[in-house]
């Protein structure tokens, strides 16, 4: 009998260290890489085992050369990937070790992959990406009136990039897009799975892609999405990264599938699997040869005082006769503590620019209030896209003008069932520097609550409202916030059958921390006992 092994796909997978690179600076890369697996055949194993595992894609923007020094076949799946096969007669007691050394060249600025044939199945629900009424509803508010595949695109790929929390705990699990989409949690097999049903439910045929990455930490399996926007070609879209058409070097890919259930090394029932970690080494690097767009500061406040909020705005100006996304993200310093300055909005973005075009990003700051009489701050701000980095210096004053500003957000929505009622609780967070008092008011079909919750600079609180349990699958509503002028309002769809996120606010831009004792775990044995029919190998 022959089992699957899902290929995991999380951070939290190996801990492998690379050379100092810097993924959003590596527009190409040269890697040798090195792969092994060790079987070791159960008490009572009789006759040939058999192991399939992938080899590197070979794409226009990718080469790949391997060499193995066991006996092997090459085999090539339904989904065009490269497959390498072992057969062997193991022996008890004697574990029989496999390799492959790879050289591996990626720039993914080349030419992208042709779409050879179109296959239906990318645009048809699969095991892990579910087309049903809710992903639906989602993906047509989410791209509202973009005209065009490629900024609908764009708009869903923001939306999952910044509303999915990159959570380790999930690393181990594979979770479908509908669960993905109420829990708003997972690593990057689930953003990929959410980002698919998005896609295929406004007619956009996707595919997962799966392979490594560099996380700017450490290497690991990972897996991004490729979508079919309409010009021939598949284009990479990475949500955990915040990456579009031309994502850094450090992807190597080693198969596509539907989802990750395609993706699956196979593995002849009663064998042991031992993974040692791989490695990698960068025998070459480098920036990204030309991006046909820039970034500049249009608005940084030259003097600021203590507590004062500010605007900061990015221009990005298109030299392309072609629509492009950038990811644009603002840094601002975090230490010490008591002068970290406050980025109320999301941090990283990812922005549609028409042909030739330009658009136009904002971020408010807030910034310490800690400002010491006869002293001067200088505040280092940094926008950074694909291959390049800005700065700009704000002053900071005790005596300087201070500007004040009221925001009150929704930070998150939950829900659960409780004693015969269905209770929602709402995280509301002051995001100005003044003091504020918003009236937060809950709305299902013709009952209301209301609660009025003060909150200081920066606070976060949350306030519960508790409703008689409808006789309904589901329930919709909607969550208003009045704070002064500034008038809030956040619908909802949620099941009152079990505990669930049913919204979260995007967040900024955190690249996911690697746990590392767990990860010395896996280094040191990845072991599957293959009794089950499905084990997962997670992509970061």
């Amino acid at each position: 009998m022959r089992l699957q092994v899902f290929l995991a796909f999380a951070l939290l997978a190996p801990l492998l260290y690379g050379a100092d690179l810097e993924p959003k600076m590596t527009g190409s890369a040269h890697f040798g890489v090195s792969l092994s697996w060790v079987m070791h055949a159960s008490e009572g194993f009789r006759g040939t085992a058999r192991f399939s595992t992938f080899a590197f894609s070979e794409t226009p923007y990718q080469n790949a050369q391997f060499r193995i020094p066991q006996q092997y076949s090459e085999e090539t799946d339904s989904f065009g990937n490269k497959r390498i096969a072992f057969s062997w007669n193991p022996e008890p007691g004697n574990p029989q070790k496999f390799e492959m050394f790879a050289d591996v060249s990626v720039d993914y600025s080349q030419e992208l992959e042709r779409i050879a044939e179109q296959n239906p199945a990318y645009l048809q629900q699969s095991e892990f990406v579910i087309l049903d009424g809710e992903a639906a509803s989602q993906a047509l508010e989410i791209v509202g009136d973009a005209p065009t595949r490629f900024e609908k695109a764009v708009r869903l790929a923001d939306w999952v990039y910044n509303n999915v929390e990159y959570d380790v705990a999930y690393w181990d699990r594979q979770e479908n897009s509908s669960t993905v989409l109420k829990i708003r949690r997972g690593v990057c097999d689930e953003k990929s799975h959410l980002l698919m049903a998005f896609l295929r439910s406004v007619g956009i045929p996707s595919r997962m892609a799966a392979g490594f990455v560099y996380s700017g930490k450490s290497w690991g399996p990972h897996a991004w999405v490729e979508a079919d926007l309409g010009d021939g070609f598949w284009t990479p879209i990475d949500a955990t990264f915040n990456e579009f058409r031309v994502i850094d070097a450090t992807h190597l890919r080693f198969a596509v599938g539907r989802d990750q259930g395609d993706i699956a090394e196979e593995l002849t029932e009663g064998l042991l699997l031992q993974k040692p970690a791989p490695s990698f080494d960068v025998e070459s690097q480098s920036n990204f040869n030309s991006l046909a767009y820039s970034l500049k500061f249009s608005t940084v406040p030259k003097r600021v005082g203590p507590g004062s909020s500010e605007k900061v705005a990015v221009e990005i100006q298109s030299t392309s006769a072609f629509p492009q996304a950038v990811p644009v993200s603002l840094a601002a310093p975090q230490s010490p503590a008591e002068l970290a300055v406050r980025v109320t909005d999301a941090a990283s973005r990812l922005v549609y620019l028409p042909p030739n075009g330009d658009a136009k990003e904002e971020w408010n700051l807030v910034f310490p209030t800690a400002l010491q009489p006869s002293y001067v701050y200088n505040f280092t701000l940094e926008a950074s896209t694909m291959g390049s980095r800005l700065y700009a210096v704000v002053e900071g004053r005790r005596d300087a003008p201070v500007s004040y500003s009221q925001e009150v957000s929704i930070e998150k929505l939950e829900s659960e069932l409780k004693d015969g009622m269905f209770v929602l609780s709402a995280v509301i967070r002051n995001r100005g520097n003044v003091q504020a008092n918003p009236n937060v008011i809950c709305v299902l079909g013709d009952v209301s609550q209301s609660s009025v919750v003060p909150l200081t600079p920066g606070e976060e609180r949350a306030v519960q409202f508790a409703f008689p349990a409808p006789n309904a699958t589901s329930v919709s509503g909607k969550v208003r916030v009045v704070s002064g002028t500034q008038v809030t309002e956040q619908p909802f769809v949620s099941s009152i059958t079990q505990e669930s996120v049913i919204y979260e606010r995007p967040t900024n831009d955190e690249r996911p921390v690697v746990v590392a004792v767990l990860a010395i775990i896996v280094v040191l044995l990845t072991l599957f006992f293959l009794k089950k029919l499905r084990l997962p190998y997670r992509p970061l």
